[in-house]
């Protein structure tokens, strides 16, 4: 999980609103093509628990 926004997320641990992937230098196109989904812009943040871990499952990610 190193790749794209979500490997970004998941590694800052910091929240990100990419408005237009187009224009961010982390998006990862491989999916969209993989999936034919166009994707537009992403909201995606991270889930910690009490104890600080970050579980790879643990990401919330909107594709709009």
């Amino acid at each position: 999980m190193t790749m794209g926004v979500v490997g970004r997320v998941a590694t800052t641990r910091t929240m990100m609103n990419v408005r237009d992937v187009q224009r961010c230098p982390f998006f990862y196109a491989g999916v969209d093509q993989l999936t034919g989904f166009h994707t537009r812009n992403i909201l995606c943040f991270p889930i910690i628990d009490n104890s600080g871990s970050l579980e790879s499952d643990s990401l919330f990610i909107a594709l709009m």
